[in-house]
């Protein structure tokens, strides 16, 4: 619960300036985008992937703080389940999705939502990878 506690703590960490470069989760994001090997920025297609898999990882998170399955009582503020909000649609549409999961927001989500926007610009713009390979007796590509 204290590490739960804790992914919640980093992914709802609101900017109060406009400036996220202060958040934990985006300097990580940050280290994904380096080539391990070439020690330079991964291209586009490379790091969208990284990208989208953090935004969904971070979206799990979210939902689960908005409506947790089961009580946290271990915690020092304890959290009651989702049972507890009569209307949990509302609560994901007015109070959670505006804050924490929408483009645009303040918070690391709504950061890598138009992160993720501008490499999929970049890599529409390059236009698709190109594959070329040899045939199979190695003498044409």
């Amino acid at each position: 619960e204290n590490l739960f506690q804790l992914l919640v703590m980093f992914w709802t960490d609101l900017s109060t300036d406009g400036k996220m470069h202060r958040n934990a989760i985006v300097h990580f994001s940050g280290v994904l985008g380096i080539h391990p090997t070439e020690l330079a920025f991964r291209k586009p297609y490379d790091y969208t992937p990284f990208l989208s898999a953090l935004l969904w990882v971070g979206r799990l998170i979210i939902l689960e703080y908005a409506l947790p399955l089961a009580p946290y009582v271990h915690l020092q503020v304890p959290w009651p389940d989702r049972t507890t909000y009569q209307d949990q649609a509302q609560r994901l549409r007015e109070h959670i999705r505006p804050k924490y999961l929408q483009r645009g927001c303040l918070a690391p989500v709504g950061y890598f939502i138009e992160r993720l926007q501008h490499g999929r610009a970049i890599a529409r713009r390059e236009g698709p990878r190109t594959n070329i390979s040899w045939s199979p007796d190695g003498l044409t590509l």
